[in-house]
């Protein structure tokens, strides 16, 4: 009986071991497509200028590279009361890092944005009132 148990204790450990940490942070690398705006379907305003001014998000893929590169390719379009609906890229380069279950992302003006690794979920908390989700893509 002793060594029925030792056999499924080294079966169910052998099986764990195989999977890994479930709760570990996973690796930012791939295709990331943005899914949401402040929990909401696109298109929404990701950016904001003056009061009658922002940037709508029609689509917006992250390209994060297994050596460190980023590479963003989008789609919006502009509303203000002056000219409404013109189209515009969302399109940049940069480097990512990471930090635990942070996600560090310089874009090409130097600026760099954090956002928080959830599985297949890649949030970014930008301010107080946007907050984009990309899912990852395949």
């Amino acid at each position: 009986m002793r060594g029925y148990r030792i056999g499924i204790l080294l079966c169910a450990l052998s099986t764990i071991a195989a999977c890994g940490d479930p709760t570990a942070p996973g690796k930012p690398d791939g295709t990331w497509v943005l899914s949401t705006v402040n929990e909401q379907p696109l298109p929404q305003p990701i950016s904001f200028v003056g009061v009658d001014y922002k940037i709508l998000a029609i689509v917006d893929t992250l390209f994060l590279t297994p050596d460190g590169q980023m590479h963003e390719s989008g789609l919006g379009y502009t509303w203000s009361s002056l000219n409404p609906n013109i189209l515009v890229s969302l399109a940049d380069t940069g480097s990512w890092s990471t930090n635990g279950d942070s996600v560090n992302i310089v874009g090409s003006n130097g600026g760099v944005d954090i956002y928080t690794l959830r599985g297949n979920r890649l949030v970014r908390e930008r301010s107080p009132y946007i907050r984009k989700v990309y899912r990852r893509a395949g």
